[in-house]
């Protein structure tokens, strides 16, 4: 039976794995702490959990309206740092989600959602080094998967480009290419023209050369049969 593969690599607007995992596991911790303590009759538990609920609200708000900010300022510029779904904003539930949710818990419950629907074999994997990913990167490890199930990351376009079908968690550029949630893991989808997305992520390419001289500028402008105006 084809295993089922979970790529850990949780996106850097939504979570840095590889930096803030551990200050989110901790921030985790003291979340799933509050209930337990706020439930004992000492004095000094229920001080503390009422201590850390308020804390931890206060950091949630600071952090929602710091990065609104942000990114209302990068807006001006025409150059946002999130690329949120639509009516989507930055806000405090926002921020709870996120950081309620480490890699590993994302792992957990992610695989326990799929083994509503199926039980096939489920392999993890967790971002490692390009070093320690074999010649072909993560194609090498495609053998015998039935599909990859993440959030939206290179290694989906790469299982993509093999013929793997995908469950992109998170709308981005593989939104008409994948299902996008478990429970449709059963009925997956199999483009036929994958090879335009490939094109069209190809010719989004370029190097700083390239722009500064129009090369950029003109290809897009061909490739999408548009014709757009120099300011």
């Amino acid at each position: 039976m084809k295993r089922i593969y979970i790529i850990a690599a949780i996106a850097s607007a939504i979570i840095s794995a590889s930096a803030n995992a551990d200050t989110i596991g901790h921030y985790a911790g003291i979340a799933k702490s509050i209930p337990e303590a706020a439930l004992k009759a000492d004095p000094k538990s229920q001080a503390w959990a009422h201590s850390a609920r308020t804390i931890l609200q206060v950091a949630e708000e600071s952090i929602a309206e710091s990065l609104a900010s942000a990114q209302r300022a990068a807006n001006k510029l025409n150059k946002p740092l999130f690329c949120l779904p639509k009516n989507q904003s930055i806000n405090t539930a926002l921020i709870h989600e996120i950081l309620k949710q480490n890699v590993d818990q994302w792992i957990e419950s992610t695989t326990q959602e799929i083994k509503k629907y199926t039980n096939r074999p489920i392999k993890v994997r967790k971002k490692m080094p390009k070093k320690a990913r074999g010649s072909r990167g993560f194609c090498d490890s495609l053998e015998n998967i039935y599909c990859v199930v993440s959030l939206h990351t290179m290694a989906m376009t790469e299982a993509l480009r093999e013929g793997c079908p995908v469950i992109s968690l998170v709308s981005g550029c593989l939104k008409d290419y994948s299902v996008n949630s478990i429970d449709k893991i059963n009925n997956l989808y199999y483009p036929e023209n994958r090879q335009y997305l490939f094109n069209c992520l190809t010719n989004l390419q370029f190097n700083s050369d390239e722009l500064i001289s129009g090369f950029a500028w003109n290809t897009i402008s061909k490739y999408y049969g548009i014709n757009i105006t120099k300011i």
